[in-house]
């Protein structure tokens, strides 16, 4: 399994076997490589899951976005919310230190309601 470290140009894989390549950047090459959406799939299905817990709506704190990685979960996030009718509150940008998810936390605002966050990353929590 490789994921890309930063989004800088294509990842060429060379092997005789299955690699799965997570967010790999668009232009990513290999015979064998498979790659996902750059997270809007899973950060679709975290933020469901989150709905599903019966909490009325869900905030995000995203990942550094000049990280190809990080780009794809807002879409997810926000097709999540807009399908359910949930609305959308603003994101707020991290990076993926817990330092800068705790800042990022801090600055979600304070509502009673907010009992949902889905974080860039598990470095990121708020």
């Amino acid at each position: 399994m490789l994921s890309e470290p930063l989004d800088e140009g294509s990842l060429a894989v060379a092997a005789d076997v299955l690699v799965p390549v997570l967010g790999a950047p668009p232009g990513s090459v290999g015979p064998c490589a498979v790659t996902a959406d750059g997270g809007a799939a899973l950060a679709r299905a975290a933020t469901e899951h989150l709905l599903e817990l019966d909490h009325t709506t869900v905030h995000h704190l995203l990942g550094p976005q000049w990280r190809f990685v990080a780009r794809g979960r807002p879409d997810g996030w926000r097709t999540a919310l807009a399908e359910r009718g949930v609305p959308q509150q603003p994101a707020v940008e991290s990076g993926w230190s817990a330092a800068s998810g705790y800042t990022a936390g801090r600055a979600l605002p304070e509502q009673p309601e907010l009992t949902a966050v889905f974080a860039a990353g598990d470095m990121a929590p708020a």
